[in-house]
This record gives structure tokens, C-alpha cells and sequence, in this order.
């Protein structure tokens, strides 16, 4: 919801874009996002696969953080002059490559993140609670969605991208401080080493 709740209006007050414009460049954003973050679906799973879940969760997440930080403005300069708000007087520019550079870090970030927590919801969860934990998290996912954009309108109106990207960035440190308070509680079973067919048996015999 970063993206959609204040992208067209930012790129019209930072540049001075007409409504239109500033939409089409958008669409286009958001295009090479998807494509970006496509292949981090992939690259998620193998780093699962490689280093633990949990792991390469708490990477994926600091990608992301990384993202909002650029997403920051840094100038040089300042905002359009046709930029109507309050805060294009205080705050520095944010460089158009910047934003770019920003967004496409951001979008493989929260792709595999995306893919990392439900993925190691499934791994970690019993079969019989599988499907209430998914859920639960697929509800926290639209509540945070919901709430998101009703968060970063009025914070963007008042307080430019400095307050909204910061708003964000506060919600993603507090999310990887979690992370790492419930580590030692998430337990994913051991991962099956490529070559060795007797890795499930072993299982299965302890579980016996």
C-alpha cells in the first residue's frame, strides 16, 4: 500500500507533473516493480532452502528497510515550486533516480518477505494448525493493508515522504525486532540435504 497511497501524488509534487503524467510514469513503476520482484519469489525459496527460513526472512526484511531509507529524501534542492503543501518548503528533494532505484529495492524485498513468512509459517506450524496460522496471517496482511493506507495519506499530506517513508520504515524495524524476540521459538524441521535419501527416513524414525 506505500505505493499506490502516495505514489502519483509525490511524483506530482516533487516534479511538478501534471495528474496524468505522473500516472503513466506510475503504471510504469509499478510494471518494472512486478517485474523485479518476480524472480525474488525464486530467489526466496533457495535461500530457504539454503540457509533456514527465519534466516533469509530477517534478509528479505532488512532489503526492505533498505528500500525505505532510500526512499527518504536526501535533495539535492527542493520540491516543484507548483507543489502546494506545507512541507515542500522544509524538506529537501527526493531525486527522481533515487525513488526508482528505492522502489525496485523495496518491491524484492517485500516479495520475499511475502513468500518467506508463509512459507516458514507452513514449515514451523503443525499440520493441525497450519490453516489457522495462515489465516491468521493472510488477516493480518489485509488488516495492515487497510490500515496502512488510511496511515500514510494523512502523514504524507502533513509531514511529505520524510514522515510517510519513516512511518513505514518504523513499522518494518518493529516487525524484524519480533522476528528476532521469537527466534529461538521458531523451529523449522531440518532441511533435507541434496544426496542423502535417508534424511526423511531418519525422520521418520525419531518420530516414531
Amino acid at each position: 500500500c506505500v505505493f499506490e497511497t502516495v505514489g502519483v501524488p509525490l511524483l506530482m509534487d516533487e516534479y511538478g507533473w501534471t495528474n496524468a503524467h505522473a500516472a503513466s510514469v506510475f503504471g510504469a513503476l509499478l510494471s518494472g516493480a512486478a517485474i523485479v520482484g518476480g524472480p525474488s519469489f525464486f530467489v526466496a525459496a533457495r535461500a530457504a532452502n539454503k540457509v533456514g527460513g527465519k534466516q533469509a526472512l530477517m534478509g528479505a526484511i532488512a532489503v526492505m528497510a533498505l528500500g525505505q531509507v532510500l526512499l527518504l529524501p536526501w535533495g539535492p534542492g527542493r520540491p516543484s515550486q507548483t507543489c502546494p503543501l506545507g512541507w515542500c518548503a522544509r524538506q529537501p528533494m527526493l531525486p527522481f533516480p533515487q525513488f526508482v532505484t528505492a522502489a525496485m529495492i523495496f518491491s524484492m524485498g517485500y516479495a520475499a518477505s511475502a513468500t518467506l513468512a508463509t512459507t516458514t509459517t507452513t514449515r514451523c506450524c503443525g499440520e493441525q494448525s497450519k490453516g489457522r496460522a495462515l489465516g491468521l496471517l493472510v488477516a493480518c496482511n489485509n488488516f495492515a493493508r487497510m490500515t496502512g493506507a488510511a496511515v500514510l495519506g494523512p502523514a504524507y499530506f502533513h509531514g511529505g515522504p520524510r514522515a510517510a517513508f519513516l512511518a513505514t520504515l518504523a513499522v518494518t524495524v518493529i516487525a524484524a525486532s519480533l522476528l528476532a524476540g521469537f527466534w529461538r521459538n521458531i523451529t523449522e524441521p531440518p532441511r533435507q540435504e541434496a544426496g542423502d535419501p535417508e534424511a526423511g527416513q531418519r525422520r521418520e524414525g525419531g518420530n516414531t
